[in-house]
């Protein structure tokens, strides 16, 4: 289990851990985790876009690695969430882990579906599961 300090309420809180994580690698070959080593959750904003030089998506021994340039790219990252609810079953969702960056006015979306291939897009939303 990994810890998150909310500046707002000055407390620590638990957060789950994920199935994919990202990593920040700086041109100085430091690096930021999302779930770091010493179990802290890091957000996505604590990534300094201006240093960074690779963006990786893992899961175990799964790498997605995205070239950054800071001049030229800004970074996205966020989640899906679907699921479906079936009388006498239980719920059913799917996470699905979107990173990439905008250029030119045109997004670039890579999306990790539940079964670890990836869709890309300019919109992720367009990615549709069937259930």
């Amino acid at each position: 289990m990994h810890k998150f300090f909310r500046q707002e309420t000055r407390e620590w809180e638990n957060v789950a851990d994920e199935r994919w994580r990202w990593i920040a690698v700086y041109g100085n070959r430091t690096f930021l985790k999302q779930l770091d080593d010493d179990c802290i959750f890091h957000q996505f904003k604590e990534i300094d876009q201006s240093k960074l030089t690779i963006f990786s998506m893992v899961s175990g021994n799964k790498q997605i690695n995205l070239e950054f340039k800071p001049d030229t790219m800004k970074l996205i990252h966020f989640y899906l969430i679907y699921g479906r609810k079936l009388a006498g079953e239980p719920d059913v969702q799917h996470k699905l882990y979107c990173f990439g960056y905008a250029m030119n006015g045109t997004n670039h979306i890579f999306v990790i579906l539940p079964d670890d291939n990836i869709a890309i897009t300019d919109d992720a939303d367009k990615v549709k599961l069937l259930l």
